[in-house]
Order: structure tokens, then C-alpha cells, then sequence
């Protein structure tokens, strides 16, 4: 066998690479096609006069008339608000308990392997079985957590009336699960 010549060669890696390009050609434009299209659209309805609720979907652009009524509701500027509470409340609690975890968890000569898997089961529930079973827990009539306030003698609060409850109950879900 002789050695290839230059132009073979050449012509060998030319062809790798647009092998390679047209073998990658069906991912890129799948993620192009789930990317850049819902960018453009979710784009054009900000910036359009496009209501579902009202039957409107006339896609006439309204001079950025969204973003300034969004920008002017004070209920968006009061969500955002509760937002970043729950995130800094999560952040706070989720950190400092993975920490403490973390530190106890490295010491040499602790066997806890078995309690370690228990602590990582939460991680592994999906998130909207963790939402349903602690929407049971706080229930105020067949709830455990209710049971448990009412057998001490106390009224169990209404979890998802009050903003102040509602915030902590989330937060303590969203803890327990992460």
C-alpha cells in the first residue's frame, strides 16, 4: 500500500467534515426550530396588541404599550417583590441546611450512607407530586398537619388565604424537597 497523496488526503478530511456537518445538520435545526421560534413569536405578541381572553388576535404593534403597562401595575411590582422573598427565604433555609448536611455528612468515621439516600429520595419525587401531597398536608380537614395544630387545641390557619401563610408554606414544600 502506498501512502495517501496530498490531494487524497485532502479530499478524505473534506469529506469528514461536511460528513460531520450533515450528521450534526438534524440537531442544529431541531434546536434552532424549539429556540428561535418561540423567541420570535413570544417577540412579536409583547409587541402587538394581542389578547386571547378579549378573541383579538390582530398582531398590530403597539409601540411597546405592554411593557409599559406591566411596568406601571403596581400588582407586578408586588409579585415580583413576593418573588424574591420566596427565592431569599429558599436560598437562605436550602443553603444553610445543604451546608450543615454537607459538614456532617464529610466527617470521617460517620457511617451514614443509608441516611444519605433517605435525604436525596426528596430530589427524586417529581415536583408536582411534592406540590399535591403537601396540598394534602395542608388541608385544613383531612390535612395531617391541620390534625396535628387541632389536637393541641388551636385552629389550624388557612394556608392559601392568607399571603403571610401561603409564602412560608410554599417556602417549607419547596425546602423539604430541594
Amino acid at each position: 500500500m502506498s501512502p495517501r497523496l496530498g490531494w487524497e488526503r485532502y479530499v478524505s478530511e473534506l469529506i469528514d467534515k461536511k460528513q460531520s456537518f450533515w450528521l450534526l445538520a438534524p440537531t442544529i435545526l431541531t434546536l434552532l426550530a424549539i429556540t428561535i421560534f418561540p423567541l420570535c413569536y413570544a417577540l412579536n405578541v409583547a409587541l402587538s396588541d394581542y389578547s386571547l381572553a378579549a378573541g383579538k388576535q390582530v398582531h398590530d404593534f403597539n409601540n411597546f404599550q405592554n411593557f409599559v403597562k406591566v411596568l406601571t401595575d403596581s400588582a407586578f411590582w408586588h409579585s415580583l417583590w413576593v418573588t424574591f422573598k420566596f427565592a431569599g427565604l429558599c436560598l437562605f433555609f436550602e443553603l444553610s441546611i445543604g451546608l450543615s448536611l454537607a459538614v456532617l455528612f464529610s466527617q470521617p468515621g460517620y457511617k451514614l450512607e443509608p441516611l444519605s439516600m433517605l435525604i436525596i429520595l426528596p430530589m427524586a419525587i417529581a415536583p408536582v407530586v411534592v406540590g399535591l401531597v403537601f396540598r394534602w398536608f395542608y388541608s385544613n380537614d383531612v390535612g395531617i398537619i391541620g390534625y396535628l395544630i387541632r389536637s393541641v387545641g388551636l385552629d389550624p390557619p388557612a394556608w392559601s388565604s392568607s399571603g403571610v401563610a401561603a409564602l412560608f408554606s410554599l417556602v417549607i414544600a419547596d425546602v423539604w424537597e430541594w
